[in-house]
């Protein structure tokens, strides 16, 4: 043991005494007038609570050097439906980098290529909100039932209701990032983008929508209904059945959920020459994606996972300016 111990401290050592080079490899491929410049973070947060509390992660990635500037920012945050049993961890993370490639002007030449690429701005960003718990259904009121912003209640008194809520854990992502050379700024923004883990039942068809408070005094009290009212004017509560109860709290648990959001972007200028005459062509390369995922899933046999997503009140965009 002894021996294998020395052995180790002495790999350790001689690597740590090996000099790092001074120029890394690409360094050699720049000539005069080439820049490249690059930034790059990752930071992540966990907690542990007793009692969940959402939970919002706030980065920026901002840099300039000569004609060149970067900034990048993202925002997660997270929420939960239904009833948290036990204590919950929560880890976000964010992560993003930019780079800018310059090359001296175009001067055409015979012995050139006819196209020549002359910058290069690249953005990469991403985000994610995981959570460990034990989430299970529970039971909401309101007027609305639904969320839509109409209050739901039948006979339009605005009664207090009650309705079912399956356990649900929310990642909301909104971010920005640019990056400029020469006069020209890539873009991409994102603005509250939502991922969504939850349960449903696997036929729903049956299940009261909500419960008119027992506890109201009105007409209608501790009645069940299908279906919302339909916003409009005046609003349509026609669509709406009485059914039987009781309101369905059997939407299984969640344990592990993960929601994330990520993209990049890409611009190109690239001269052209055509008879002596150079054109400048900038084209643009990207994409994005919103993740989900989940473990430990806990449910009846008329139970189902179901991942959500929704791209927020401005989805995914890339331009160039």
């Amino acid at each position: 043991m002894i021996v294998v111990f020395a052995a180790l401290v002495a790999a350790i050592s001689g690597a740590m005494a090996q000099p790092a080079p001074i120029m890394p490899d690409w360094m050699e491929d720049l000539g005069p007038g080439m820049t490249y410049t690059y930034g790059e973070y990752a930071t992540q947060r966990g907690v542990g609570q007793a009692v969940f509390a959402p939970e919002t992660l706030n980065s920026q990635l901002k840099f300039s050097a000569g004609q060149v500037s970067a900034d990048i920012t993202q925002t997660a945050t997270t929420s939960i439906q239904g009833t948290q049993v036990g204590m919950d961890r929560q880890l976000l993370t964010q992560q993003a980098n930019a780079y800018a490639a310059t090359l001296p002007g175009y001067t055409i030449d015979a012995e050139k290529d006819a196209q020549y690429t002359t910058m290069v701005l690249g953005i990469e960003k991403g985000q994610s909100a995981a959570v460990s718990t034990m989430l299970i259904s529970g039971l909401a009121q309101g007027l609305d039932a639904n969320g839509d912003g109409t209050p739901d209640d039948h006979y339009q008194g605005e009664h207090n209701l009650i309705w079912a809520v399956a356990p649900s854990w929310t990642g909301t992502f909104s971010d920005t990032g640019s990056i400029a050379a020469q006069g020209l700024t890539l873009k991409e923004s994102l603005t509250g983008a939502t991922v969504t883990v939850t349960t449903q039942d696997l036929d729903s068809s049956l299940d009261p929508s909500y419960q008119i408070d027992p506890n109201s005094g009105c007409v209608g009290a501790g009645e069940y209904w299908k279906g919302y009212a339909i916003p409009g004017n005046p609003v349509d509560y026609s669509k709406q059945t009485k059914v039987n109860g009781p309101l369905d709290t059997s939407l299984g648990q969640l344990t592990e959920a993960y929601a994330a959001s990520s993209s990049y972007a890409t611009l190109t200028q690239t001269k052209t020459v055509t008879s002596g005459t150079v054109t400048t062509v900038n084209s643009l390369d990207g994409g994005a994606s919103l993740d989900a995922a989940f473990e430990n899933a806990i449910l009846g046999g008329d139970n189902a996972v179901a991942l959500k997503f929704n791209t927020g009140s401005q989805p995914f965009t890339f331009w160039w300016q």
